[in-house]
């Protein structure tokens, strides 16, 4: 899987600027809830050197060389690049290997201070997968 597959993807559910568009950015419409904007920026903070970009009106995340390795869609969906089976989320229905898309938050409950250290070293791990990723 490449970096080039991810931005594929990103560009695939893009939606141009229209003259109805709600909040826009670099002419694209952003069709991510503003707590799931907002939550993605905060887990960037747990991967220092990480650079929270829009891509093609999709919140992601991305290392300093632009790999994308999280990315922000709906309500609540996250999607992470993780090179080892993590039990984390479910492999993605669109992304091929590494990635998987589960929740930005714990569902049907308050968010504990184990869920948030397990899903920080989610964000820590997708980093340093894409930080070490060699294009084949």
């Amino acid at each position: 899987m490449t970096d080039g597959e991810a931005i594929e993807f990103l560009r695939r559910i893009a939606v141009p600027e229209g003259p109805h568009s709600g909040y826009t950015v670099e002419g694209y419409e952003v069709r991510t809830h503003p707590d799931l904007v907002e939550r993605l920026r905060k887990l960037g903070e747990y991967a220092p050197g990480s650079k929270f970009v829009y891509t093609f009106g999709t919140p992601t995340l991305r290392t300093e060389d632009g790999r994308v390795f999280a990315i922000a869609t709906g309500s609540s969906s996250l999607h992470l690049r993780l090179e080892r089976n993590s039990g984390w989320g479910r492999p993605h229905e669109e992304l091929a290997e590494p990635w998987r898309q589960g929740s930005a938050w714990k569902m049907g409950g308050p968010q504990s201070r184990t869920d948030e250290e397990s899903l920080a070293e989610m964000v820590r791990s997708a980093f340093a997968s894409a930080v070490n990723y060699r294009d084949s």
